[in-house]
C-alpha cells in the first residue's frame, strides 16, 4: 500500500511539473466597437472574447452571434467560429495557425454588427526583439 501511494504521489508530481506554460495569459484588451466594448484575452493557443453593454454588464453568449478573422503576412485570411463557453458570457477561438498579425472579432449584437481590431501582441513581441538584435 505504501509502495502504491509513492508511486501515485511521484506520478502527481510529475504530471504537475510538465504542466505546459505556453496555456497562460500573454495579453488582454477591450476596445470600443459600436455601442458595446469588446474584451479579448489572448494565450498561445486560443483566444477568449466577452462583450460588455454601456453600463459594463457583460453580454449573455446565447444572444450573439460570432466568428474571429485572422490575417497573416501573406494576404491569407482565415476565419473561425466563436464556441461558447458554458455557464459563462465568454466565447473562445482556436488560433488555427502561429504568425497572424491581426485579428478580428465581429458580432451581432440585436440585429447590429459590431466589429474591433486587435494586434497580435505576440509576434509584435517577437519582431521588436529581432529588430533590437540586428
Amino acid at each position: 500500500m505504501k509502495h502504491l501511494l509513492f508511486v501515485l504521489c511521484m506520478l502527481m508530481f510529475i504530471t504537475l511539473q510538465a504542466q505546459n506554460p505556453s496555456c497562460e495569459i500573454i495579453h488582454s484588451e477591450r476596445k470600443s466597437a459600436g455601442n458595446y466594448q469588446i474584451e479579448t484575452t489572448t494565450s498561445a493557443y486560443h483566444i477568449d472574447v466577452t462583450i460588455y453593454d454601456k453600463k459594463n454588464k457583460a453580454l449573455s453568449a446565447s444572444e450573439l452571434t460570432d466568428y474571429a478573422g485572422f490575417y497573416y503576412p501573406d494576404g491569407s485570411y482565415l476565419k473561425k467560429r466563436f464556441i461558447r463557453i458554458p455557464g459563462t458570457n465568454t466565447f473562445s477561438v482556436k488560433i488555427p495557425y502561429p504568425g497572424f498579425r491581426v485579428y478580428t472579432i465581429t458580432l451581432i449584437v440585436n440585429g447590429e454588427i459590431i466589429s474591433a481590431e486587435f494586434e497580435n501582441v505576440r509576434i509584435l513581441k517577437m519582431q521588436s526583439a529581432h529588430d533590437q538584435g540586428q
